[in-house]
């Protein structure tokens, strides 16, 4: 992930200083919750794992639903936030009234992405808690490397849609992440994760005993 913001970084930078300073203005913003959003990934990753361990599935399916559904309250304030301040909060970063306005054009599209993203995380904590890591990797890069940066590319560089096009690309790659791993999620055998967390415990347990 660190990578694709260098990316997109660069490609902002491909497009004039002002499209740039907006870009770096929007991820000043809305950076601040994504500290909330690796917590709660991460709380979700505990709890899910020692409730699996603990041969309780069930109570493990709502460890994982609670931080999702505090990821939407999280998200939909955050919406309510800046777009109430939406023509204001670029005047944090910068004084330069062209840059503001851009940010402020291109702000609702960039908060769908980045939610779609934060929310793609609130699958995370599920994920890793369960052992699929991989599954999640293989998934948000594909998302992010094969969808969005292409579609942000080829949106900005070759049909000159400048920043707004930049993160439309990135709205769509991040909602392929985030509905790939919410069905992936979905269809997993929470008894059956269960049953195999149980048994590594136990041949664990007495590897070491």
């Amino acid at each position: 992930m660190w990578w694709s913001w260098e990316i997109l970084m660069g490609l902002a930078g491909t497009v004039g200083a002002v499209n740039l300073a907006a870009h770096a203005s929007l991820t000043s913003m809305v950076s601040l919750y994504w500290s909330w959003i690796g917590c709660t990934s991460m709380t979700s990753t505990v709890r899910v794992g020692n409730h699996l361990g603990a041969g309780d599935p069930a109570r493990a399916m709502c460890a994982a639903k609670v931080p999702i559904i505090f990821l939407a309250v999280i998200l939909s304030s955050l919406w309510v936030v800046c777009m109430s301040l939406r023509s204001r909060l670029a005047y944090i970063y910068t004084a330069d009234e062209e840059v503001a306005t851009l940010s402020a054009s291109v702000l609702p599209i960039y908060l769908y992405s980045q939610s779609c993203a934060a929310s793609s995380f609130g699958f995370k904590g599920m994920m890793d808690g369960c052992g699929k890591q991989l599954a999640f990797a293989k998934r948000s890069m594909a998302s992010w490397y094969l969808v969005g940066i292409p579609l942000a590319a080829l949106f900005v560089l070759k049909w000159d849609w400048a920043l707004r096009g930049q993160w439309i690309g990135m709205a769509i790659g991040n909602t392929v992440s985030v509905a790939s791993v919410a069905v992936y999620c979905n269809g997993l055998d929470m008894q059956k994760v269960s049953d195999e967390a149980v048994a590594k415990a136990k041949k664990k347990a007495k590897g070491t005993g």
